[in-house]
């Protein structure tokens, strides 16, 4: 009885953070704290809770069926169950508000039900936090789904989707069964500086056994049918380390409509995935923590220096009711030393002051495990107005707080994924200078400016002479680092904040230089054929001589004489004066923009 004493003091001199209750056997309500009667509304004092007029409808959450009073939690535990739901949703002006109730039949020595102690939670902030939690996933997806498409609107320029998103690219001979990877596709798989590279029969080696047909099934009906797949699957990489991947697929056909090849992309998500699992983890936890959330109370006599404790109480300080004590002196042992100065002020300040005492802060269990607690406490004083005890309770919060910091940490994850995004979708992977989707963008962004400024706009093209030659003789890999020398050069001789440098497809780059006139167009032309001489590269095959040089074609667009013209006639015309230059070598061309 000494429990339900306790209990009965706290519903009537503490507003905790929920509703508690008790009721008799009957049914009647016998106390019910402010937040309950907040919640449940004017309920009386003297009728069972199924005849109380003033108890605010209730509903099956999610709907309009009113919740049937044979299950409500206070006629179950009349019957000696204990209840635990969280399908019940109360109407208050207007709006629905979700609850969590717990109750708990009291029996007296012959097992006979004498009172139920209810506590019930508003639960809204917690359902807030799950639908934030699915609206991040649908962000999520989404913009995977937006990166997917813009791939796709680019399937036949694969390469440079592959530099924007990331994605490895492959193609299969059906007739050799040889495949053909991208240097990102091998990255992904963890193959880079392996000489040997598999054929299709090796790869299935790659796949978990649970997942290897499945994959194998799509390949071959792709072979076979020519119907196009897109499967989310894992891989095994030659270091062991597994990785979550999309493989999608396509076939080409010849004249005859047969199968000749397949082409694909693997796009890595495994970062995607951990985010995934780390929201389900954090719904996991947050749900277990709220299963396993026990309610402490105590009572300290200022006079005496006597504590009374539950067991939940003893518990949630780490500590056994049957062999521990109740003392002040035990309590202050158990506070986090950081803590203790603070939450003893608050104490002492609460009962100064004669208002609510309520603090977050953290205990340490004996065994060295830290755990948060929200305590909330009140003084009772005597008629000289001297506080004479303090009576509280005490909850475990340890959950809500490591949801809290998973959550930013989550938010913060999906910021930098998406800002990297962003990013990758705008920078040429190889040379690191834009790629042509950010030229196109700053193109029109810097023709209207110059328009509005009525200023000139330059737009000067460069081509690296016979380039093919330099791949024949040095390889492909030769002509990578070539290309991102040339890429660098050109980049350093754009020095102001507006200038642009951009590759354009292959071997050509762009530059856009906003007020920049015919003889500003000239001088950088002039400057950028000695940086590329000044790297002496060395391209004995080319006919023009043994070093590498480029041809450059400029278009000047002075917008004062130009009219009904879009920016990409610069990038034509620009392209025109290149080819006019590429018929002497190593040199360049620069135009006025015609009509």
């Amino acid at each position: 009885m000494l429990l339900a004493y306790v209990l009965m003091q706290l519903a009537t001199a503490i507003s905790m953070p929920m509703g508690v209750g008790l009721f008799d056997r009957r049914g009647k309500v016998i106390l019910l704290n402010p937040k309950g009667r907040r919640l449940l509304g004017q309920v009386s004092l003297d009728q069972p809770l199924e005849q109380t007029p003033g108890l605010r409808q209730v509903y099956i959450a999610g709907s309009n069926t009113p919740y049937p009073l044979r299950r409500l939690p206070v006629i179950r535990a009349l019957q000696g169950s204990i209840v635990h739901i969280e399908d019940l949703e109360i109407e208050a002006n207007g709006q629905r508000i979700p609850l969590e109730v717990r109750a708990v039949p009291v029996l007296d020595e012959t097992e006979t039900v004498v009172f139920v102690l209810t506590v019930f939670y508003d639960i809204s902030q917690r359902r807030r936090a799950e639908a934030l939690q699915r609206r991040y996933a649908q962000d999520l997806e989404q913009q995977v789904a937006e990166a997917t498409a813009t791939i796709r609107d680019r399937e036949t320029h694969l390469k440079e989707a592959q530099r924007i998103a990331q994605v490895g690219s492959w193609e299969l001979d059906t007739q050799t069964a040889m495949i053909t990877w991208s240097a990102e596709l091998l990255r992904i798989y963890g193959l880079e500086g392996v000489d040997a590279k598999p054929n299709y029969p090796d790869i299935l080696d790659y796949f978990p056994p649970g997942e290897r047909d499945i994959v194998q099934a799509a390949v071959e009906g792709a072979m076979a049918q020519g119907k196009p797949y897109e499967l989310e699957h894992r891989i095994i990489r030659l270091d062991g380390e597994h990785r979550d991947v999309i493989s999608r697929g396509e076939a080409v056909l010849n004249g005859q409509g047969q199968v000749v090849r397949l082409m694909g992309t693997v796009a890595d998500i495994s970062d995607r995935k951990r985010i995934e699992t780390a929201l389900q983890k954090s719904q996991a936890q947050q749900l277990l923590a709220l299963e396993l959330i026990q309610i402490g109370s105590w009572e300290f006599d200022l006079v005496t220096g006597q504590a009374i404790w539950s067991d939940s109480h003893f518990r949630l300080l780490g500590l056994d009711p049957t062999t521990s004590a109740s003392t002040y002196a035990i309590w202050q042992e158990r506070i986090y030393p950081e803590d203790l100065p603070r939450v003893e002020q608050a104490i002492q300040d609460a009962l100064d002051n004669q208002t609510i005492f309520q603090d977050e802060h953290r205990v340490i269990y004996p065994d060295g495990t830290v755990r948060w607690i929200f305590a909330k406490g009140k003084g009772i004083y005597n008629e000289a107005g001297q506080p004479v005890r303090m009576v509280g309770v005490m909850m475990d919060i340890s959950g809500r707080k490591q949801l809290e910091a998973e959550r930013k940490n989550n938010e913060a994850e999906l910021q930098r994924l998406n800002t990297q995004l962003q990013q990758l979708a705008r920078i040429d992977s190889l040379t690191q200078v834009a790629n042509r989707f950010q030229l196109e963008e700053s193109l029109v962004q810097e023709w209207q400016r110059a328009k509005r400024e009525q200023q000139p706009l330059t737009v000067l093209m460069l081509d690296i002479d016979h380039f093919k030659a330099y791949n024949d003789h040095y390889g492909h890999p030769a002509g990578d680092v070539c290309l991102q020398r040339v890429a660098q050069a050109f980049q350093s001789c754009a020095h102001r904040p507006g200038d642009v440098v951009a590759r354009y497809g292959g071997e050509e780059f762009v530059m856009l230089l906003p007020h920049t006139d015919t003889v500003g167009a000239a001088a950088m032309a002039q400057r950028v054929q000695q940086e590329i001489a000044d790297l002496a590269i060395a391209n004995p095959k080319a006919p023009s001589g043994d070093y590498l040089t480029v041809s450059q074609g400029g278009v000047v667009v002075e917008m004062t004489t130009v009219t009904g013209i879009n920016p990409q006639a610069s990038i034509v015309q620009a392209d025109a004066a290149l080819y006019q230059a590429k018929q002497v070598r190593n040199t360049y061309c620069i135009k006025l923009m015609t009509a």
